[in-house]
């Protein structure tokens, strides 16, 4: 409506019609995906119709018309995979959320007879998981914690501490001595990384297999 405006409004033998591009851009800069094909399309429209003051030849009408079209079907593309990305990153960001609370989850403020405070702060500015991993529980030979750091990163990490940390709740529950939890949470360790080679071999067999 600006751009017509100025068309009709000023006679200054200024073509204000190839602003008219900008229009769909700065709709699908925002997230509205079909006001942007809208307001597209009526952009082209308008592009389409002669402005009195304004003899701008059809040819050139039609050239803005089409530049219109390719610059708002462009933005839509952009924007769309814009939104997937994000998405993408939303479904992610929620699995570390879930991820963290099972590594790092909160801790009581007392166990047992002791009193506790945790605060993890991670090396790297915005992660949330990676291999560091603690527990406290209270069995019936004690509080016991544990607080250890995944050799590594990226899933591989997450799992071994994962594995760890399940490991531990079960043994030091039951397991009468601190030498004995130890030798649960290696043979843990070793299955875990024993299965995750395998694992790996077999992928690089698929991959082999597929080429």
């Amino acid at each position: 409506m600006a751009v017509l405006g100025a068309g009709f409004g000023l006679h200054m033998g200024v073509q204000f019609v190839p602003l008219l591009t900008a229009a769909p851009v700065i709709a699908c800069a925002g997230t509205v995906r079909r006001l942007c094909i809208v307001l597209g399309c009526a952009c082209a429209l308008i592009a389409l119709t002669p402005i009195p003051d304004q003899p701008i030849a059809l040819g050139e009408r039609i050239s803005t018309a089409s530049a219109v079209v390719i610059v708002t079907y462009a933005s839509y593309f952009v924007a769309h995979r814009r939104i997937r990305m994000q998405q993408a990153y939303d479904e992610v960001w929620q699995i570390a959320e879930v991820t963290q609370r099972v590594l790092l989850r909160p801790i009581p403020e007392r166990i047992g007879p002791v009193a506790t405070a945790v605060e993890y702060l991670s090396a790297a500015t915005g992660a949330r998981v990676g291999g560091d991993f603690y527990e406290i529980i209270d069995t019936p030979y004690g509080v016991r914690a544990i607080l250890g750091d995944m050799r590594g990163h990226g899933l591989d990490a997450v799992s071994g501490a994962a594995a760890l940390l399940g490991a531990f709740r079960e043994a030091g529950a039951v397991e009468p001595t601190l030498e004995a939890v130890a030798a649960r949470l290696d043979a843990a360790l070793t299955r875990h990384t024993t299965g995750s080679r395998d694992r790996k071999k077999t992928r690089k067999k698929s991959i082999k297999n597929t080429r």
